[in-house]
């Protein structure tokens, strides 16, 4: 039987494992899309850049208009975050939600940069006695 704490562990480890890939996908996307319209283009799947009171997407559908605009979301959420902005009433709740995925985004990612640090640090101990600098010399 798998004791609560354990339980709770592994949760935690399965969503900051999405929340990375999220993360990751929305960069791909915002990398791909700013690549794309820099390169002169104006529209991309029906969907066009548009300069309001903030930059965003429009298009035709309302899922197209979500995937377009969710690399946007989430620099403004991270932003307003980290300017300590408060969020508007309509806006709170999906930008809290973009804050709890960064976060265990950047838990799991330092995790995994710990792990390679620790693995690079026990390879660098381990000495072959066929290389010259293991042989010790009278």
């Amino acid at each position: 039987m798998i004791n609560a704490a354990t339980a709770v562990w592994q949760v935690f480890v399965w969503l900051s494992r999405l929340c990375l890939w999220i993360v990751v996908a929305v960069l791909v996307l915002g990398l791909f899309q700013a690549a794309y319209f820099a390169a002169g283009f104006q529209s991309l799947l029906g969907c066009r850049f548009t300069v309001d009171t903030l930059f965003y997407f429009v298009c035709g559908e309302r899922i197209a208009d979500f995937l377009f605009n969710l690399p946007l979301l989430f620099a403004y959420a991270v932003a307003s975050t980290l300017l300590g902005l408060p969020p508007s009433n309509t806006l709170a709740i999906p930008f809290y939600l973009i804050d709890a995925i960064v976060v265990l985004a950047v838990f799991r990612l330092l995790y995994l940069l710990f792990r390679l640090a620790k693995r690079a640090g026990a390879r660098r101990t381990k000495t072959d006695i066929s290389e010259p600098s293991a042989i010790s010399r009278p």
